[in-house]
């Protein structure tokens, strides 16, 4: 990206990821060809996390603690952040507030975000297991 022309030096690296299947290239004029691209990067490395509508500064970590799934969620904007949060884990979905601790359930993938601010979304694997008696 923005290597014109590319180094020597990155010849053989490119030219192996080219051969098994790993590398891109697209023209960088935009249009359906970002398209394209977003497509075919989707197909080899499925996203983890969807915003809808896209949030440029919009930021996320995503960590797995003791089997649940963790996704810390910044904007890192002057403007407040209001959009649907996807991810790829399944299981039974949580909000906390990082600074009150305070939990909701997420029903509807809602994320609203002022501005400079956190949320936390835990992602709890579903159990089939029912309760246990001894």
């Amino acid at each position: 990206d923005g290597l014109n022309p590319l180094p020597e030096r990155a010849a053989e690296p490119l030219r192996r990821l080219e051969e098994a299947g790993r590398l891109l290239r697209w023209p960088a004029d935009g249009g359906a060809e970002d398209d394209a691209m977003v497509a075919e990067l989707e197909r080899l490395a499925p996203a983890d996390l969807r915003v809808t509508p896209s949030q440029p500064d919009l930021r996320y970590r995503h960590v797995v603690k003791d089997g649940v799934q963790c996704y810390l969620i910044t904007n890192e904007g002057v403007h407040p952040i209001e959009a649907r949060i996807d991810v790829s884990a399944a299981g039974l979905r949580t909000w906390i507030d990082p600074l009150t601790m305070e939990r909701r359930a997420d029903e509807d993938g809602a994320c609203r975000l002022p501005l400079y601010s956190s949320t936390l979304l835990c992602v709890e694997p579903h159990t089939d297991a029912g309760p246990t008696t001894e």
